[in-house]
């Protein structure tokens, strides 16, 4: 399932129930997977990169400081 696309400096929110979660970021030339497993409750920031002239990109969790601080920098993507 394809929840959004982001554009350079931008942020969504998802919301997910509990458990494992796989994570792709795909572009024309590359799929980077990853997974995610979130507890009740709990709020996970997902910091997805690809480095200008690169066209590979990659997944990590930030730490909830760097995410907020992402959000605060970059604009919502979507509702």
């Amino acid at each position: 399932m394809v929840i959004g696309r982001l554009a350079p400096l931008s942020w969504m929110r998802v919301e997910l129930g509990a458990g494992w979660h796989a994570i792709s970021c795909t572009t024309a030339n590359s799929a980077t997977p990853s997974s995610l497993t979130v507890a009740t409750g709990q709020i996970r920031f997902i910091d997805i990169e690809m480095t200008p002239g690169s066209s590979v990109c990659s997944i990590r969790e930030a730490s909830p400081e760097a995410g907020r601080a992402g959000v605060l920098a970059g604009q919502r993507t979507m509702q």
